[in-house]
């Protein structure tokens, strides 16, 4: 039952580091700028998705000495992703964050718990690591392939 709390305290730590973010650019929106389109799609897209998660992967293990590091540093991550996708419509922000951010957030709590339970000793247990990278793989190829399509058609609807 433990982990099922923690996994919720990781979720949350997320979440509200999105939504921090969202506010900060609706508050000082004018003072900052983003372009989000980097004009990729397809496998370009999918190797710097790869590379951006598994990097971001790999710090969420190794901070598993500390539940509250792994916290601090999903919100952060959330942080700049509520500040980069504020500018957006937000019917665009939900419709190209919502297919892949859901099994991501789930990929990277898993892996945030894998480390720490690995951490503290149990080493034995790969289950959680071995889910969770699976979902950001199913998560970036979503990112990758189809978001930019569910973008493209959903611009006239929004």
């Amino acid at each position: 039952m433990a982990g099922l709390g923690r996994s919720w305290a990781y979720a949350l730590s997320a979440l509200l580091g999105l939504m921090l973010g969202y506010a900060y650019h609706a508050v000082l929106g004018t003072r900052f700028s983003y372009k989000p389109s980097l004009g990729l799609y397809g496998l370009p897209l999918l190797r710097l998705v790869l590379i951006r998660n598994s990097s971001f992967a790999v710090i969420l293990f190794l901070l598993g000495i500390s539940p509250s590091a792994q916290y601090i540093a999903l919100f952060m991550s959330m942080l700049v992703s509520g500040i980069m996708i504020a500018p957006a419509n937000p019917c665009i922000a939900i419709l190209g964050t919502l297919p892949h951010g859901v099994l991501e957030l789930m990929g990277f709590t898993l892996i945030a718990m894998s480390g720490n339970e690995y951490m503290q000793g149990n080493k034995a247990n790969s289950t959680k690591l071995v889910l969770g990278a699976s979902l950001l793989i199913i998560a970036a190829v979503i990112e990758s392939y189809a978001t930019p399509i569910i973008l493209a058609k959903s611009i006239n609807m929004c």
